[in-house]
């Protein structure tokens, strides 16, 4: 993970071959937002890739100030090709937050517990749902 001027950078590489293979995927006015180890977090799936989740702002090249927490779902296929899952953002405005509505300190982190995907965004806490192809919203969110 990285960043340009610009953007969130992603990359993978595959090490058990003979030619090292790089995957790159760029997230356009996207930064990350907690570049400490505990943000992030990822699930190994049945059929030997991994999904996870990073914190991320848009808009912000400092990552953090202006915007709201957004937490971005990436998946790594067995073949280390990275592909874009979806995003969740925090429902509340400005004037809810009750100090920022940026992520500080890993407010907003993704959290898998058995089958289920769960997205803490600041105050809220949403359930996830995951088919093939994205992650999604179930239409469960609680405020605390």
């Amino acid at each position: 993970m990285g960043r340009s001027a610009s953007h969130l950078v992603l990359a993978t590489l595959q090490l058990d071959q003979a030619d090292l293979k790089i995957q790159e995927l760029s997230a356009a006015d996207t930064f990350e937002t907690d570049s400490r180890s505990h943000a992030f977090s990822q699930k190994t799936l049945a059929d030997g890739s991994h999904l996870f989740g990073l914190p991320t702002v848009t808009g912000s090249s400092n990552g953090f100030s202006a915007g709201k927490s957004s937490l971005n779902f990436f998946k790594v296929d067995t073949t280390a090709k990275i592909s874009f899952m979806g995003a969740i953002q925090s429902g509340l405005d400005s004037t809810q937050c009750q100090s920022s509505c940026a992520d500080w300190y890993g407010k907003t982190r993704p959290i898998f517990l058995g089958d289920r995907i769960f997205g803490l965004i600041g105050h809220e806490i949403v359930e996830l749902a995951q088919d093939e192809a994205r992650i999604y919203e179930t239409g469960t969110r609680l405020r605390f």
